[in-house]
């Protein structure tokens, strides 16, 4: 066993240490991660002045293809959930011949101690199961991002029922966590990840950007999709107060330097307000001081 990366993270009082590392075992290469708490001291520990061990208290593993996928490319502390206690977000990446692929592993300890496991779900799921039932008070959700060209009768482009028949350019993997086999997602193909806040009710966010396999060159333009999660109750679920939980697609195949996520992350709020009122799923509710041309506050 080859330790990748040791990392200590204060997380208040306590201190945590994270392990991740690379096993090798019949040919088969198997990323791990575990978590380990300060114990309590005990009797001896105070007589002796030692402070205490450590006791792991989560273990994940899966199985990457070869040595140059599912790498550990960067950990961090962050607070997902705004309640001054920090979660872990553990980047993965693969290199593939024809490019990367990335995803989000994240870690977050319940009142009892106990560390869940979170990831993306699948974006392809994601993509045909139907939202809820709303009422948006006259309002839409924004379909596409992205201008056609020739006055939209570009050859190109494609409605959603046609572009949901590709595949999405990614990958689904399973991992044991503490003896629970459990599933998580990487964008392959340009695909990414993006924390956000959402800009009137101030809780976190993962927006992805996912292309299609489209039949057009790998390195080359493709259709894509924009999705956004909100983190609620240590889980990701599809945002419900953006774009009335619907996703956005291209318009005609782009390249990732045509996409202006930023951009499409506003019309996606900006599909709930009208004037100075963000509309939710039941009722309404006024935030005078939210524009959303330069997101600066404005005058009611």
């Amino acid at each position: 066993m080859d330790r990748y990366l040791f990392q200590e993270v204060d997380l208040g009082s306590d201190k945590t240490v994270f392990l991740l590392g690379t096993a090798e075992s019949n040919d088969k290469i198997y990323r791990w991660i575990s978590i380990f708490d300060k114990e309590k001291q005990g009797i001896f520990d105070k007589i002796v002045g030692r402070p205490g061990f450590f006791e792991l208290k989560s273990l994940t593993i899966f199985e990457a293809m070869y040595e140059d996928s599912l790498l550990f490319d960067k950990i961090e502390a962050i607070d997902l959930d705004n309640d001054g206690v920090q979660e872990i977000h553990i980047r993965l990446k693969s290199t593939w011949a024809d490019g990367t692929s990335v995803g989000p592993i994240l870690y977050s300890k319940d009142m009892y101690g106990a560390w869940g496991f979170i990831s993306l779900p699948s974006i392809s799921e994601t993509n045909n199961t139907s939202p809820s039932k709303r009422n948006m008070r006259g309002r839409k959700p924004h379909r596409f991002f992205g201008m056609a060209r020739n006055g939209g009768q570009d050859k190109e482009t494609k409605s959603i029922e046609e572009i949901r028949e590709f595949s999405i350019y990614e990958h689904v993997w399973s991992a044991n966590h503490n003896g629970e086999i459990l599933k998580f997602t990487t964008l392959r193909n340009g695909g990414d990840y993006f924390f956000q806040q959402h800009p009137v009710k101030g809780y976190s966010q993962i927006q992805t950007l996912a292309f299609f396999q489209d039949g057009n060159a790998s390195l080359g333009p493709h259709f894509a999709v924009v999705n956004m999660f909100k983190y609620e109750k240590n889980k990701l679920k599809v945002d419900d107060l953006w774009n009335w939980e619907e996703p956005i697609y291209t318009a005609r195949p782009l390249r990732l330097l045509e996409i202006e996520i930023d951009s499409i992350e506003k019309a996606g709020i900006q599909a709930h307000i009208t004037g100075d009122v963000f509309y939710g799923y039941i009722g309404y509710e006024k935030n005078q001081a939210f524009n959303m041309a330069n997101n600066q506050p404005t005058r009611p």
